[in-house]
């Protein structure tokens, strides 16, 4: 990407693909990060061996989210998105985020078993403890999380259209 020159003719299927393989090594590091946190996590490493992949995670993506909104184009995604599946934007958005709660609670209450219950007994109890207790306040932490940066951005990112169409 190029600041500060003058934009030159380019083939928009060259473009295209180019922006498609930027796309997807995006993704891939992403999937990385994720891996390589979950990893450190479960094998109980410190907080701050995460912390690269944490900031790599988080400022990515929000940039990713900011820009979107910013260029009007999280509002046009959400209704492409509505009009070509069966499950809405937001119900999607809640189902997601129901996913990624359930899924700390696992890691939680696995790390807690396995770190804490000397027999199997105790084991299985920290396990289903944490879980229950993880699992109790990380949805409905992620939950509404989501579905208040979702309403926002979209009501941002409409706004944007708006006064983009507005100008023209």
């Amino acid at each position: 990407m190029k600041w500060f020159s003058k934009p030159a003719i380019q083939d928009e299927r060259i473009l295209h693909l180019k922006h498609k393989m930027y796309s997807e090594a995006f993704t891939l590091i992403q999937w990385i990060c994720g891996i390589s946190i979950t990893i450190k996590f479960i094998l109980d490493h410190s907080i701050t061996s995460m912390l690269i992949e944490g900031i790599i995670l988080l400022t990515s993506s929000i940039y990713v989210g900011m820009r979107s909104i910013i260029t009007g184009t999280y509002s046009d995604e959400v209704e492409v998105h509505d009009q070509n599946n069966n499950i809405s934007y937001s119900k999607r958005n809640i189902i997601t985020s129901s996913v990624i709660g359930l899924t700390l609670a696992l890691l939680i209450g696995v790390r807690s078993s396995t770190l804490y219950g000397e027999t199997t007994y105790e084991r299985w109890w920290f396990f289903f403890l944490v879980f229950f207790v993880s699992f109790l306040i990380y949805i409905p932490i992620m939950v509404g999380i989501n579905v208040f940066l979702h309403h926002y951005a979209h009501k941002a990112s409409q706004k944007t259209n708006n006064h983009d169409h507005r100008e023209t």
